[in-house]
């Protein structure tokens, strides 16, 4: 799970210094961490430069204003504070606008997997909000035109 905090904290660096790519250090769950981001959109992609001591470069994607694709990441539950969410809640959580990451029995899981899990395998499985990462989907001239 430490790599996994890094990897969060390299990429909101990165986006902060309006970096192009980053390097991290990585391991399998970083690996599937970073396909789900590029599933999802929010990198342009990633590359593993050296096997042996597992440096991956993270590409990092912005809009044509350097904007970034992200709003915020944020670290949830904490080593004296932990924040869980039961099975049953999981379906009612509905913000198209972040992406939950929940550690379970399973392994670290977004919400939407979460709940494609929780109905293929008909129970109600739930867990430990690690991190919510809040997306930046919304066009900023839609907003301004919202005002008006």
């Amino acid at each position: 799970m430490k790599k996994i905090q890094n990897v969060f904290a390299a990429i909101k660096t990165g986006l902060l210094t309006k970096a192009t790519s980053i390097t991290i250090i990585g391991s399998k769950a970083v690996i599937d961490l970073l396909k789900n981001f590029e599933t999802e959109g929010l990198i342009r992609g990633f590359q593993i430069v050296d096997l042996k001591t597992s440096k991956i470069c993270v590409y990092l994607k912005y809009r044509q204003d350097m904007t970034s694709m992200l709003t915020s990441i944020k670290s949830i539950s904490t080593t004296k504070e932990k924040i869980y969410i039961k099975g049953r809640l999981i379906n009612q959580i509905k913000n198209p606008l972040n992406m939950y990451y929940i550690t379970t029995k399973v392994g670290l899981q977004t919400l939407s997997q979460l709940k494609i899990n929780n109905k293929k395998l008909q129970r109600a499985l739930g867990g430990e909000v690690k991190y919510i990462i809040e997306f930046n989907k919304v066009n900023h001239n839609l907003k301004e035109l919202i005002k008006k």
